[in-house]
């Protein structure tokens, strides 16, 4: 009976589910004609399963389950891809605001290091008496230095 189950018994004989037991009779006999029983012994019970009225309903109770199990799967399927996508979006957001802040911190610290080269040179001009043409930097033009030495200083002069 296990193996009647894993068949479609209504697209074995070509039948639909509603039909008579006339037709299934006449199905039968067609596929009979095709498949001779001795060579295909699985055929009778296919007709014994399909006329007789409990086993039909037991089988299409069946059926019927697997069919919703298969549709149920499916949209499982398509809840799954949604969820996929929606995932996938996310995850390529979060990357760009990633990159976008990675471009900010590198900015803010080009930046810095701009300020504080600048602030080096200035400091390296006000510090140099010479400038680079060999005349006298701020710090000689702000400071004059003094005309004599102080009394604790021991200047040759």
């Amino acid at each position: 009976m296990i193996e009647l189950l894993q068949m479609d018994l209504y697209a074995l004989l070509g039948i639909e589910e509603k039909a008579a037991d006339k037709e299934v009779k006449k199905a039968y006999r067609q596929k009979a004609l095709s498949c001779h029983p001795d060579k295909n012994p699985d055929n009778p019970k296919a007709l014994e399963v399909l006329t007789d009225a409990a086993a039909r309903a037991a089988y299409d109770k069946v059926r019927k389950a697997k069919k919703q199990a298969a549709e149920r799967t499916q949209k499982l399927d398509e809840k799954r891809k949604k969820v996929k996508i929606d995932l996938d979006a996310r995850e390529r957001q979060a990357k760009a605001q990633e990159s976008e802040e990675e471009e900010e911190e590198e900015e803010e610290e080009s930046r810095s290091t701009r300020t504080l080269e600048q602030e080096i040179e200035q400091l390296r001009e006000e510090a140099d008496p010479m400038d680079a043409a060999g005349r006298p930097g701020r710090a000689a033009q702000v400071a004059p230095a003094p005309a004599t030495c102080p009394p604790f200083l021991q200047c040759h002069q």
